[in-house]
């Protein structure tokens, strides 16, 4: 993050049956300048056992929010922004409150926000 190889790009999810855009679902990716595009699978088990996990979903979390309030306000109040959970990020005792922390600083509604546990 702090020498910016870090990257959140967005999948779009589409209403089979509109062919609307209906959300996006927000992915990590690593950039690294000399070994190129990191896989997730290597990295974040990594990050786990470190105990830099949370401080990167948290990083993912408040990019996404910050990143889909335009759209949302373009697209329309059914809008969902889809974000990963790791294991270790469910299991925190203060993950409601902390969501709803990030939710209310980023003025997102909570029904925009939608969870994806990883495996």
């Amino acid at each position: 993050m702090a020498n910016q190889q870090l990257h959140v790009v967005y999948q779009p999810q589409v209403d089979l049956k509109t062919q609307k855009i209906v959300g996006a679902e927000a992915l990590l990716r690593w950039h690294h300048p000399e070994l190129g595009i990191i896989s997730p699978a290597e990295f974040i088990p990594i990050a786990e056992e470190n105990g830099l996990i949370l401080a990167l979903g948290d990083w993912v979390l408040r990019t996404a929010l910050i990143t889909a309030k335009p759209w949302l306000q373009t697209a329309g109040p059914e809008f969902v922004i889809a974000v990963n959970l790791s294991a270790v990020q469910f299991r925190q005792a203060n993950l409601p409150d902390y969501v709803l922390n990030a939710l209310k600083e980023a003025d997102l509604p909570a029904q925009n926000l939608e969870f994806e546990l990883t495996e």
